[in-house]
């Protein structure tokens, strides 16, 4: 009951309410909870809103979003593959190739200039017809 002991005379907080459904408080601070929500309308009242509240809540999980039965497997296998250190998907890795290709050739042109390149290209490509 994070830390404060629930006593007869003072309301309930939405939060030990919660951990009260949630069946999370000690049993000695449940039996407090019990006789207290016995006597008082206020905190049966809140109690019955959480309820109906977290009711509706699953209603609409359940009937808004259809999942398929191997969700949870779905979600582990992409969730272990987009976190690894060295994930990359076909499009990021096809992004990194382009960049690497286009610096590639900047570099090249920019050490050789395209003047120079010109020759040595037609040298290698008469070499080639040789084979």
């Amino acid at each position: 009951m994070n830390g404060t002991k629930q006593d007869l005379t003072t309301h309930c907080s939405p939060i030990v309410l919660q951990e009260y459904l949630d069946d999370e408080l000690p049993q000695d601070e449940v039996t407090v909870v019990d006789r207290h929500l016995f006597m008082c309308t206020e905190c049966k009242a809140e109690l019955t809103r959480q309820i109906s509240l977290f009711a509706d809540i699953d209603t609409v999980l359940e009937n808004s979003f259809p999942l398929p039965v191997d969700f949870a497997d779905i979600v582990v296998a992409n969730a272990a593959r987009q976190f690894h250190p060295f994930y990359f998907g076909i499009r990021e890795m096809m992004v990194v190739i382009l960049v690497a290709a286009v610096l590639s050739i900047f570099a090249i042109l920019t050490f050789f200039g395209a003047a120079e390149l010109l020759p040595i290209t037609a040298r290698y490509v008469a070499i080639w017809n040789t084979f």
